[in-house]
């Protein structure tokens, strides 16, 4: 397991992991060491989420971001992607 260095300061942190199976086994391995930091959220993204992103990348896009309530969509003024995010572990205030 690696040691966690670098995480001190006022700035809170965020770890965003991906990939369905392979994520969820990350997090069980890491999930005691991580709840140590009260600065850092974890908040897991739905493995089909980098997949239905891909289709929004282009070479020049401007694209239109909206968070709400752990949910996010994201537009290129013609497709809209909507990700639902999980929180694992939420940064002390």
């Amino acid at each position: 397991m690696a040691e966690i260095t670098g995480m001190g300061g006022p700035f809170r942190r965020n770890i965003n992991p991906y990939g369905g199976h392979g994520s969820t086994v990350w997090w069980n391995q890491v999930k005691s060491s991580l709840e140590k930091v009260r600065n850092l959220s974890v908040i897991s993204l739905p493995p089909d989420a980098p997949q239905a992103l891909a289709k929004l990348a282009q070479r020049t896009m401007k694209l239109q971001c909206t968070i709400q309530d752990g949910q996010v969509w994201l537009s290129d003024g013609t497709d809209t992607v909507h990700i639902e995010l999980t929180t694992l572990l939420e940064a002390a205030r």
